[in-house]
């Protein structure tokens, strides 16, 4: 009977020494080298990222130095996490994580009877819900992320603060903003953007989570909307607004709607 030997990480590290040292140092080796380091940073970086999700207080501001200090030497990460995008860049490793599967079939269910046609998903994030949208993030990471099986019909790079949108009046039948207007900082301008680019009767489908967030998300938000305050304001652009609230299992979702 053959027994087939269990190869470890250590053995496969000591068969690269082996091989290093055999032929020198090559430019060929350097690379070697230089991605082999590279890979100890990110496992060592994401080891400590795993643990600030259910870390508290001190000890996940231990984390975070341990993990910035890393991540300030990884070309990808650097100025992680106070750079926006380098944050949600980082994130979109885990988001499927963040968010329960339960809770995102519900929220498709519940989008796909409300969303129309041609579906603009604005902050789609790297889980998108309605097949055939145009997804628009600003982070080229976060789109990266997206399920080679997930049907889309464009990814867009860009970010919501620019301004305006780069697309045309009454081009989408339907908006989706899932978690994303709270770390909007011009969320007024950009629903009027959406106001502009909706056809006529056109919805836009906002999910906002009816609990507050981890304080790790919450640093990241520009401004937390209350769901009065937000439909006044949508009213105020000339939508017509419809509010419902649902609960799966403990999530308390809440989902604002506005006909054009």
């Amino acid at each position: 009977m053959l027994f087939r030997r269990k190869i470890t990480k250590e053995k496969i590290d000591n068969k690269i020494k082996k091989f290093i040292s055999r032929f020198g140092n090559t430019p060929e080796i350097k690379r070697i080298q230089r991605i082999e380091r590279d890979m100890d940073k990110r496992e060592k970086f994401f080891e400590l990222f795993f643990k600030i999700s259910f870390a508290k207080d001190e000890e996940r501001k231990r984390l975070i130095r341990e993990a910035k200090k890393i991540a300030d030497k990884i070309p990808e990460f650097k100025g992680w996490p106070e750079k926006t995008v380098k944050f949600w860049d980082v994130e979109a490793m885990s988001w499927r994580m963040k968010v329960p599967s339960f809770v995102r079939l519900f929220i498709r269910k519940e989008l796909l009877k409300k969303a129309k046609k041609l579906n603009l998903a604005l902050g789609s994030g790297s889980c998108p819900y309605i097949e055939d949208s145009v997804l628009v993030d600003f982070s080229t990471e976060m789109l990266k992320a997206v399920e080679p099986s997930f049907k889309f019909s464009k990814k867009i790079v860009y970010d919501l603060d620019k301004g305006k949108l780069p697309f045309g009046d009454n081009s989408f039948d339907s908006v989706t903003m899932v978690f994303v207007v709270n770390y909007l900082s011009r969320a007024e301008k950009v629903f009027r953007e959406v106001f502009r680019i909706l056809k006529e009767k056109g919805k836009l489908i906002i999910v906002q989570s009816a609990k507050m967030l981890d304080d790790w998300y919450v640093k990241k938000e520009k401004k937390q909307w209350k769901t009065e305050e937000l439909s006044k304001l949508l009213k105020k652009i000339g939508f017509k607004v419809k509010v419902e609230k649902k609960k799966i299992r403990r999530t308390q979702l809440v989902f604002v709607e506005a006909i054009k």
